[in-house]
């Protein structure tokens, strides 16, 4: 991981794909841990103003990251996941994505094929939630392992989010 303390930013490797991306410090730490365990995110980011993060999973993926967090009934974090909206800091909208789709350097929309639509899930989660998210990932991590060569191949066709930034 190289870290740029100007930009409050680093470089990070995503075994997924194979490639470099650049992160907000904020969320490297649980992005790098999450492409590990082999779940994608498409943006990360810590929205300071309202006290959390901001992570969007392709929908697997969310699934996927929710369950690896909840183990317990019991526990806090699994009753602020499932509470409704108005008893939760856990926030989650659905929006569809364009995985053919990015913008240039120039700031203009590019396609690289035919329209290649998934649904997508944004999770935002309280930043007192960050830490205990990060000991449950490594625990599921050591009792598991780091990513295989399915998670690769769910997205090897995907160029779009191969791109080296990834943090807003």
């Amino acid at each position: 991981m190289k870290s740029n303390s100007l930009k409050k930013t680093v470089k990070v490797f995503n075994p997924i794909f194979e490639v470099d991306y650049i992160l907000n410090k904020e969320v490297s730490e649980l992005s790098i841990l999450l492409w590990d365990i082999g779940i994608m995110t498409l943006m990360s980011k810590l929205e300071k103003r309202y006290k959390r993060f901001l992570f969007e999973f392709p929908i697997q993926d969310a699934e996927w990251f929710i369950n690896v967090v909840c183990n317990d009934h019991e526990d806090q974090i699994y009753c602020d996941v499932i509470m409704s909206k108005s008893r939760s800091d856990w926030r989650y909208d659905i929006f569809v994505n364009d995985f053919n789709e990015s913008i240039n350097k120039e700031g203009e929309i590019e396609y690289s094929g035919p329209p290649d639509l998934s649904l997508c899930v944004s999770i935002r989660f309280p930043q007192k939630d960050y830490k205990g998210i990060i000991s449950r990932i490594k625990k599921w991590k050591d009792l598991n392992g780091t990513v295989d060569e399915f998670a690769k191949l769910r997205y090897a066709n995907i160029e779009s989010i191969k791109k080296p930034t990834h943090s807003k």
